[in-house]
């Protein structure tokens, strides 16, 4: 078949581990507040302000990372639907009958949708 071929999304899927999600978890598990006695005795009357700062924005990373995460998902499940659309118009084109469940969620059967 010539034409058009999706060639996928991996890479950009890649992209989103390595240079999204990794990074987002590791700057997440930095800012996890260390205990208020790791200050010192003169430093605890700093370390409730430092480690609820420091936890919002530990858990404000995490809810980011979870995001990327969804986005991440996103791209697997759209590039599952980009290769079934290619599988289903190579076997249109070919003749051969669909089985299964199309894109729309209607049972196929035949060569008719």
């Amino acid at each position: 078949m010539n034409g058009f071929r999706f060639r996928g999304l991996d890479p950009h899927i890649r992209d989103v581990d390595d240079q999204v999600i990794a990074p987002m978890r590791r700057v997440a598990a930095a800012g996890t507040p260390l205990d208020h006695l790791a200050y010192g005795l003169v430093g605890q009357a700093f370390a409730v302000t430092v480690t609820v700062a420091a936890d919002g924005a530990s858990r404000a990373v995490r809810g980011l990372c979870d995001e990327a995460v969804d986005v991440r998902a996103s791209l697997v499940a759209a590039q599952e639907t980009y290769r079934r659309a290619e599988r289903d118009n190579a076997a249109l084109i070919a003749g051969t009958p669909l089985t299964g469940t199309p894109l729309t969620g209607t049972p196929l059967t035949g060569t008719s949708r």
